[in-house]
């Protein structure tokens, strides 16, 4: 009952001007040659996510964001890749926030995160039988705390695209229509993005908690802190699950250190040397 995950929208996107942007579409052979010569270019770069934030917009925490933005040059007005992210959209919902950035040479997606979500899910058995698939629930935007952080996340979005050098300098414009189900409200008000995100929000595949380690006090705990299950002999459990909380980024880096870490702590119990300096952990 510990199910933590991610929340957000992929690719808030807003048309710029030429040059603005890269479009690798444009000159693909000339980007080829002036990588493997230079080793520079659109393909030496992080492409499509150019630019990640961490903010903290609701709790105004500077030592904790709660909000996290990926920049990126690509959006799904670009053939091909909305089928490829958002294939399981509603055919009327894609066209409401893409169809008007048909024939725009170069456009910004933005995806907008709930960094340090609230909510949570859980992951249950189905029945005795080991091949049967478990259930699970997310239970995405079940705390209001989740959906209100997002709400801001997009006005910043919005009022950092009013700058001069958004507006002006790079032209930037929101073009997408009002999505269905939410075409009722004033578009673009707070409560549109409440709507849009309820209908929208998504998990960034990120599920981690669901056998926490904690101390003896905690009821909901699994793990000790040498990642053994409580209670049960011969048994660990190393990798995402074992977070208490998500952390504020992605987890793949996180998820890695438990490995390093839980691997260590195996060696250790059988007497053999661990290679990861206790400095580092």
């Amino acid at each position: 009952r510990n199910l933590q995950e991610h929340t957000g929208v992929y690719f808030v996107s807003f048309a710029v001007k030429r040059g603005t942007a890269f479009n690798f579409g444009r000159h693909p052979l000339q980007m080829i040659k002036e990588y493997a010569k230079n080793r520079k270019g659109l393909l030496a770069t992080s492409f499509p996510v150019d630019i990640s934030a961490y903010l903290s917009l609701a709790d105004k925490d500077p030592k904790w964001a709660d909000v996290h933005y990926h920049f990126g040059y690509i959006s799904p007005a670009l053939p091909g890749v909305g089928n490829l992210i958002f294939r399981n959209m509603k055919e009327e919902y894609f066209k409401a926030l893409f169809s008007p950035l048909e024939g725009e040479e170069e456009t910004i997606g933005v995806s907008v995160n709930v960094a340090r979500p609230k909510s949570r899910g859980w992951i249950r058995l189905r029945s005795d039988n080991p091949e049967d698939a478990p259930l699970i629930d997310v239970n995405l935007l079940s705390h209001p705390y989740d959906l209100e952080v997002f709400v801001k996340g997009i006005q910043f979005l919005f009022r950092f695209m009013e700058t001069d050098t958004m507006k002006h300098k790079a032209g930037a414009k929101y073009k997408s229509q009002a999505i269905p189900g939410c075409r009722h409200m004033r578009h673009l008000s707070d409560d549109y993005w409440r709507c849009y995100g309820r209908s929208l929000m998504r998990h960034f595949t990120h599920p981690c908690g669901t056998v926490r380690m904690a101390p003896p006090s905690d009821p909901l705990g699994v793990l000790d802190n040498r990642l053994r299950v409580r209670a049960v002999q011969g048994v660990r459990v190393i990798d995402a699950s074992i977070m208490p909380q998500i952390v504020t980024g992605n987890t793949m880096v996180t998820t890695y250190m438990i490995g390093e870490k839980g691997a260590d702590m195996i060696k250790e119990d059988w007497g053999y040397p661990t290679s990861t300096p206790r400095s580092c952990i």
